[in-house]
């Protein structure tokens, strides 16, 4: 493990109020997740730990005890027939020393803010709702790049600040103008402007999203922590 690593698990662990350093499971609570009954397994280098609410919490209290634990040992213990596993995601993360290559100073790329809130939403009600699931953006998340092609907003990338130091990213293409490099634009400046803004940039997807794992692997980042996600099924 380089230093960069260690700092990001680290980072991730203090966030998420577990110890880095203990091998054994963990089990942090968040009561912000039982509305949903949202319970999570994150995996960090060998450590695993459990982030969900108390009432979960005090079901899964039987798996502290070991090092290592799958997401359906944890569906077993929870036993509730409501709830489903949601697909693997990996959070990757974007070493500081690959953003000297990166190209700066792109004429089409915005900052947004309220004032563009109408070409924000013109742009969102054209695309689709699984695009929109995927990129996890908003007009007013922490800080907002937008990507203008003849002044029509056709790309939209925003960090959502965890802690004081990591950058969460989301992004969301236009679908006419997807596979035209925009996204890779749009990145690389976002994480130029986070970087210099003291962040570490960080980068999400799920297992099946092909794009988005090209996309981060282009650029450099990481894959540092896999996570699971079990929650109450979605009714129809």
């Amino acid at each position: 493990m380089n230093a960069f690593e260690e700092k990001v698990y680290t980072l991730f662990c203090e966030l998420n109020k577990v110890d880095f350093k203990k091998k054994e499971i963990e089990i942090s609570t968040n009561e912000g997740y039982k509305d949903e009954a949202i319970t999570i397994l994150y995996q960090t280098g060998d450590k695993y730990f459990i982030r969900t609410y108390e009432e979960a919490a005090a079901k899964l209290n039987s798996l502290k005890g070991t090092n290592a634990i799958t997401i359906h040992a944890m569906l077993d213990a929870l036993n509730d027939p409501e709830l489903i596993i949601d697909l693997p995601n990996e959070n990757c993360y974007l070493n500081p020393d690959k953003i000297s290559r990166f190209k700066k100073g792109n004429s089409q790329i915005r900052l947004l803010n309220d004032a563009h809130k109408s070409d924000f939403d013109l742009f969102y009600s054209e695309c689709s709702n699984e695009d929109k699931e995927q990129g996890q953006v908003d007009i007013e998340d922490d800080l907002v790049h937008g990507f203008y092609i003849n002044n029509k907003l056709v790309g939209v990338g925003s960090f959502w600040f965890e802690g004081a130091v990591l950058a969460d990213i989301g992004m969301l293409i236009h679908p006419e103008y997807q596979r035209k490099g925009i996204g890779k634009q749009l990145l690389e400046q976002m994480c130029i402007n986070a970087h210099a803004e003291g962040k570490i940039n960080q980068w999400r997807y799920d297992n099946k999203n092909e794009g988005s794992r090209r996309l981060s692997q282009a650029l450099g980042f990481t894959p540092l922590i896999s996570l699971q996600v079990i929650q109450r099924r979605t009714k129809s």
